[in-house]
């Protein structure tokens, strides 16, 4: 069978025509951060791309582990 995985977080960064600037993007994700958090990332989003080393390495540095998802 297949188990369900649901998101906790998701912000409107699937539009490319109206991505968020870095910083606003980076404390989005981040003041968002909480135990067992899985975020909804869109791959279109090249403010993403940019800031996720920075947000692993804060959410590292903050004592969380972050890995994928699988069955």
């Amino acid at each position: 069978g297949y188990d369900t995985v649901l998101w906790s977080f998701a912000y409107n960064d699937w539009n490319t025509d109206a991505q968020p600037d870095r910083d606003t993007a980076y404390r989005r994700i981040t003041s968002a951060t909480h135990n067992g958090a899985v975020y909804l990332l869109h791959a279109v989003s090249k403010t993403n791309t940019a800031i996720l080393p920075d947000v692993i390495d804060y959410w590292l540095d903050n004592g969380y582990t972050v890995k994928s998802i699988s069955g």
